[in-house]
C-alpha cells in the first residue's frame, strides 16, 4: 500500500477513511473521505499536498455522475481549532466565474441572446464613453476595459441595482473597448448580472436563475451564490501565506510569474487595480480579508463569491448539462476555445478562451478542459468529453502563481478517467 497503516476505501459507499500523514517535524493530519480504488495514487498525492498546507484542503471529482473522490483534511479555522469536515464550505474566489459564463450559455441555448449582439441592444445607456462597440462576447471575454468603475463603492451601494447601473454607464474603460483581453477580477460579476437581468425574459438575476434552475434541483448541491447567514458556522476561515512564503512561491515558479511582473510594470499596475476594485472585495490587500466577513459572503456575485463544498461545486456544474438548460449545440460550440494563446493585458498571462470560459490543453490529447483557477489556489476543471469535473479548494491561500502539485493531480485524474 502507498500509505503504510492507512485504511483505504475500496469502492464508493465505503465508510469514511482516515489516512494519517505526518513526519517527525510536522504534526499528524487526518485525511478524511472516500475514493474509488482506481484513484489510490491521487489520494496519495492529496495526502502529500495536505501536508504542505497551513490550513485545510478538499478535493472532489465527479465522473459520469459518480463522486469518485471526496477527500478533505486540515483546519477550517486554526485559531478556533475547528477541523475541516465533509460539510465545511469554503470560498471559490474566481472559480465562481464559471457559473456566470454557464448562465449566459443557457440564454444562448434558448435563443434569448446571441453572443455577437451589441450590449446596447439590451442596455442602451451602457454605450457612453465609446462602450457602444462592445458585444456580449466582449463582456464575457474580459474585453470591456472596465476593470474598475468611475469610483469605488461600498457593499451597501452594490446592493442597489439602480445605483450600480448608473455607475457602470458612467464608467470610462481603461483601454479601447473590445480591443484586448484584460482580466476583470472583481467588476466582472457586476457587469454580467446587470446584463443578464436585462436579457432574461423574467428579469431574473444570475443568483435567482441559478437557485431556481440549477442548485435547487441538485441533491446535496452545497454551492451558493450568496450564502445564507445561518450557514456561517460551516465556512472555513481564510488565511494568507506569509509575505516570505509568497515571495518564495513566486521565485520557485519564476517562469510563470515573470510575465505577470513584466506586465505589471509595463501597464502601470493594472493587476492591482483589477484586484482591488471594489475595495470591499479586494484580493490584493494583506491587512484585511473581506472574505471572512459573512455580510460580504451573503452578497451574490459571480466575480468571486461562490461558497460551498468541493463536492457541491462539482454537482451544480454538472447540472448545467444534465439538466438540459444548455443545448447540445452550445455544448459542442464550447468544446474548444476561439481565442488561442492571446496575451492578457492586465496579468500578462496567455489565454485560451471562448464565451467567458477559460481553457487548458490536455497533455498528449487533442482536446481541452474548461479550467478556472481562483485566488490562492482554488481550481475547477471540466472535461466535457469524459463527463469529468474536478474541484480543489483551500482556505490557506497560496501566494504566487503556478501549482505543480495540483497540475500532477489533475493529470492523473484525467489519465485514469480516460481509461474508464
Amino acid at each position: 500500500m502507498p500509505l503504510s497503516g492507512a485504511s483505504f476505501a475500496r469502492q464508493l459507499g465505503d465508510e469514511t477513511i482516515f489516512l494519517r500523514t505526518g513526519s517527525k517535524n510536522l504534526p499528524v493530519i487526518d485525511v478524511n473521505g472516500t475514493f474509488d480504488r482506481k484513484y489510490e495514487l491521487v489520494a496519495e498525492d492529496f495526502r502529500k499536498l495536505l501536508q504542505e498546507q497551513s490550513q485545510g484542503l478538499t478535493l472532489a471529482v465527479l465522473h459520469k455522475g459518480e463522486l469518485v473522490i471526496n477527500l478533505w483534511g486540515g483546519k477550517a479555522d486554526v485559531v478556533a481549532g475547528r477541523n475541516w469536515t465533509e460539510n465545511t464550505m469554503s470560498v471559490a474566489y474566481s472559480a465562481t466565474k464559471l457559473i456566470g459564463a454557464l448562465a449566459f450559455a443557457t440564454l444562448a441555448s434558448r435563443k434569448q441572446v446571441d453572443y455577437n449582439d451589441k450590449v446596447t441592444k439590451y442596455w442602451p445607456e451602457f454605450g457612453k464613453h465609446e462602450k457602444d462597440v462592445l458585444t456580449i462576447d466582449d463582456i464575457l471575454n474580459h474585453k470591456s476595459g472596465l476593470i474598475k468603475f468611475s469610483r469605488d463603492f461600498t457593499l451597501n451601494e452594490a446592493k442597489d441595482e439602480r445605483f450600480m447601473s448608473k455607475l457602470i454607464e458612467e464608467s470610462v474603460p481603461m483601454w479601447a473597448p473590445g480591443e484586448r483581453i484584460g482580466y476583470h477580477a472583481l467588476t466582472y460579476g457586476f457587469l454580467l448580472d446587470q446584463l443578464f437581468q436585462r436579457i432574461h425574459p423574467k428579469k431574473q438575476t444570475i443568483q435567482e436563475f441559478y437557485e431556481k434552475e440549477i442548485r435547487s434541483k441538485v441533491p446535496n448541491g452545497d454551492f451558493y451564490l450568496g450564502v445564507r447567514k445561518e450557514e456561517a458556522h460551516r465556512i472555513a476561515r481564510i488565511t494568507l501565506d506569509s509575505l516570505w512564503q509568497t515571495m518564495k512561491n513566486h521565485w520557485d515558479h519564476f517562469a510563470v510569474t515573470w510575465p505577470v511582473f513584466y506586465a505589471y510594470f509595463k501597464n502601470g499596475g493594472l493587476a492591482l487595480v483589477s484586484g482591488n476594485s471594489p475595495s470591499f472585495l479586494s484580493v490584493s490587500r494583506r491587512d484585511i480579508i473581506p472574505y471572512n466577513d459573512i455580510d460580504v459572503l451573503q452578497f451574490p456575485s459571480t466575480s468571486a463569491l461562490g461558497v460551498g463544498t468541493a463536492a457541491g461545486f462539482t454537482r451544480v456544474v454538472r447540472q448545467f448539462w444534465i439538466g438540459g438548460v444548455i443545448s447540445e449545440e452550445i455544448w459542442r460550440d464550447l468544446e474548444k476555445p476561439a481565442i488561442f494563446d492571446e496575451e492578457d493585458f492586465v496579468l500578462g498571462l496567455r489565454r485560451w478562451m471562448k464565451h467567458g470560459l477559460f481553457y487548458r490543453k490536455i497533455e498528449k490529447a487533442d482536446r481541452f478542459t474548461i479550467n478556472f483557477p481562483g485566488n490562492g489556489g482554488q481550481y475547477v476543471d471540466v472535461d466535457q468529453k469524459r463527463d469529468l469535473i474536478i474541484v480543489l479548494m483551500r482556505n490557506g491561500l497560496r501566494g504566487g502563481l503556478g501549482d505543480p502539485a495540483f497540475d500532477g493531480i489533475r493529470r492523473k485524474i484525467i489519465e485514469i478517467a480516460d481509461e474508464d
